[in-house]
């Protein structure tokens, strides 16, 4: 199984310490403005949204690595010191 962990965030977000948190940690990452298809994803208004939004994605099997990817992880103002342990250990 692969992870990734997503992160959404608004152009004015400073997100440069979550990134330093993810590499010291040895995470794979993405990252992309909040978009309307985040905001349906989560069933939301898009200015509803807390931000950063990170969510973590692991892919169903490395056997199918094109196969749909399931959220087993998702936080909206994602704050290191009380998110962080919760995201590395759930």
């Amino acid at each position: 199984m692969q992870t990734m962990i997503d992160i959404a965030y608004r152009e004015d977000d400073n997100i440069a310490d979550l990134e330093n948190w993810i590499h010291e940690n040895h995470l794979i990452y993405q990252k992309h403005i909040l978009s309307d298809k985040d905001a349906g994803e989560m069933k939301k208004e898009i200015k509803d949204i807390k931000t950063p939004l990170v969510r973590r994605f692991n892919s169903v099997s490395l056997y199918n690595p094109d196969g749909p990817e399931f959220c087993d992880y998702q936080k909206e103002a994602f704050d290191i010191s009380l998110d962080g342990a919760d995201l590395l250990t759930r």
